[in-house]
């Protein structure tokens, strides 16, 4: 008589395949969400720099049109930061929440930005307020704005006395902006 002898194979998951399977795709699960959350901090980044940008604008023209002098003021809170397109001195105005700001002495708020402390995305200047002319809307002095999202590609617009926008950007994320 003869005997067959068969080994059966182990069918099933094994304990260790199953670790590395999960480990593996842990890794790739987690460089995926870094990845979206940089991609929404540049495109908060985008939108607030094209806000910005407008907002300047509509400071310099606003300056010419009521032939009085129009600022651009920041400012800093706990709860966030903030800009605000107003007449008058940087002290008659201040922002006082979200989108909301009180005004004295007759200045008048004409735009008003809030951006929450929770955003991942920072906007730094090095003037606390850009005044724009009446006569020709030029500036009293200029300044540079920087809005840089969690990733760090900064993207930076720089005013100068007469009161040109220039944007440029360390590393331009859609080709918006010239390379700094």
């Amino acid at each position: 008589m003869q005997r067959h002898t068969s080994r059966a194979r182990p069918r099933g998951l094994t304990l260790t395949g199953t670790c590395a399977a999960l480990a593996i795709a842990g890794v790739v699960t987690m460089t995926g969400l870094r990845l979206v959350q940089y991609a929404h901090a540049d495109a908060v980044a985008q939108e607030l720099s094209l806000e910005l940008l407008g907002g300047l604008r509509y400071a310099k023209n606003e300056a010419a049109a009521r032939n009085q002098g129009v600022r651009l003021s920041f400012y800093e809170s706990r709860a966030g930061g903030c800009y605000l397109v107003h007449t008058g001195e940087r002290s008659d105005c201040r922002c006082t929440g979200s989108d909301s700001a009180h005004c004295s002495n007759g200045a008048e708020a004409l735009q008003v930005v809030f951006l929450p402390a929770d955003e991942p995305v920072q906007l730094t200047t090095n003037a606390n307020s850009i005044l724009f002319n009446a006569r020709n809307a030029t500036t009293v002095s200029g300044g540079s704005l920087c809005i840089v999202p969690s990733g760090g590609k900064e993207i930076r617009h720089v005013v100068d006395i007469e009161g040109n926008v220039r944007t440029c950007a360390a590393i331009s994320p859609t080709g918006v902006c010239e390379p700094c």
